[in-house]
């Protein structure tokens, strides 16, 4: 048995290391649709894609179409939010693919050829995913997506296909799991961590978990342990707003931190692969000032420091979480300077004739700046590449 005096810091590091489990399984039984995608349009340029799958009865069989040129990436979290596999041009190739998701249990069992089996270590898999769909139109893309992603059992395979939906609000469970005391909380992580385990390094931290639950001595330390646990999550979702470098938020990779992994969760926020995607998002000019539109911005790139992509960058004007978007991406026709270097135009009204290729509209109000690169070169993922700042135009 655990001393006493120890209970409330293993139940906070428990609580912690729980947290995301018991939040994928609440979110899963809250989604519209199991094992099925649900499609949105997450900027103008680009499609967000989503899926709960539940690979409890069987494997699910993942079908991609051809990309027609277009840049995606399907990232693929275990029930605990870290990250186990992304899929797209830059791992699997552009090309038709079958991939079978396989449950623990289930990573031998025979499938039919042509099908590519992916081990995966839990029986929830969350799959996240972004569509290239710069310069179409929201049902031309959506159709895309819908035409482009299915998810089937493995014995419908061919027969019983599951096309997906559109958009749907996928907003997490938070407030279920954190009306959970302890009890009940450490309960429901030991009866789904069955069919979900979390690995060899977490299997110490299960065995913990089992005593404090069926502890009722320790109740009130685990009550104290479960509230700071409680706490640090919140707080670290608060703070779950990239790396500062220079005037920019840059989302490089986490890592598997379990606090980091918490709040990420808790926010809403995926743990993606930068080697697929990076983000970047500015808030403040060059001057330290809000962005507005009621000012004018240049954003210069030099001419031996474009973006480094292998796949495209988007450049998107956002007024608020839920606020109107705009965007421009290099795949759109964008002008060079004569000495080579690319000047981005954000106003809210239309520049002079000879800079409307590059011009990317300000929402009328206070907005963010979010520079996503799609499969970023290695001078952005290693830091020898960074966002110019913002210049305001008097």
């Amino acid at each position: 048995m655990v001393a006493l005096r120890d209970t409330a810091t293993l139940a906070e590091q428990a609580y912690v290391f729980g947290y995301p489990l018991v939040l994928s399984a609440r979110s899963m039984e809250q989604a519209a649709a199991v094992n099925q995608f649900v499609h949105g349009r997450d900027t103008p340029d680009t499609v967000h894609s989503s899926a709960w799958v539940d690979l409890g009865d069987e494997p699910i069989v993942l079908s991609v179409s051809p990309a027609r040129g277009r840049y995606y990436v399907l990232w693929l979290h275990d029930a605990w939010n870290a990250l186990f596999a992304s899929l797209g041009p830059r791992t699997t190739g552009a090309e038709p693919r079958t991939f079978a998701l396989l449950g623990p249990g289930r990573h031998r069992d025979p499938l039919p050829p042509g099908v590519t089996p992916i081990a995966c270590p839990t029986r929830i898999v969350h799959l996240t995913g972004r569509l290239e769909a710069v310069g179409e139109r929201e049902e031309d893309a959506l159709r895309w997506a819908r035409e482009g992603f299915e998810l089937t059992p493995l014995s419908g395979h061919r027969h019983d296909r599951r096309r997906s939906t559109d958009a749907i609000d996928l907003a997490p469970p938070v407030d279920q799991v954190e009306r959970l005391d302890g009890h009940s909380f450490f309960s429901e992580v030991t009866r789904l961590a069955v069919d979900n385990p979390p690995g060899p390094v977490g299997s110490a931290m299960l065995d913990r978990l089992l005593e404090l639950a069926t502890a009722p001595e320790a109740v009130g330390d685990v009550e104290r342990g479960v509230f700071r646990g409680r706490a640090a999550v919140r707080t670290e979702a608060r703070q779950a707003v990239g790396e500062p470098i220079g005037p920019w938020r840059v989302f490089y990779d986490s890592g598997r931190d379990r606090l980091r992994l918490a709040g990420a969760a808790r926010a809403g926020l995926e743990t993606d692969a930068t080697a697929d995607a990076l983000r970047a998002v500015l808030d403040r000019d060059a001057a330290d000032l809000p962005l507005t539109g009621r000012s004018r911005y240049v954003l210069r790139f030099a001419p031996d420091a474009p973006p480094p992509v292998h796949g495209f960058w988007s450049l998107t004007t956002r007024a608020g979480a839920e606020g109107g978007a705009h965007s421009i991406s290099d795949l759109r026709g964008l002008t060079l300077d004569a000495d080579g270097s690319l000047t981005i135009h954000i106003q809210q009204v239309a520049p002079r004739r000879g800079r409307r290729s590059n011009w990317l509209p300000a929402p009328a109000g206070r907005f963010d700046l979010t520079l996503d690169l799609y499969w970023p070169g290695e001078a952005a993922l290693q830091r020898r590449w960074l966002p110019p700042a913002l210049t305001r135009v008097e």
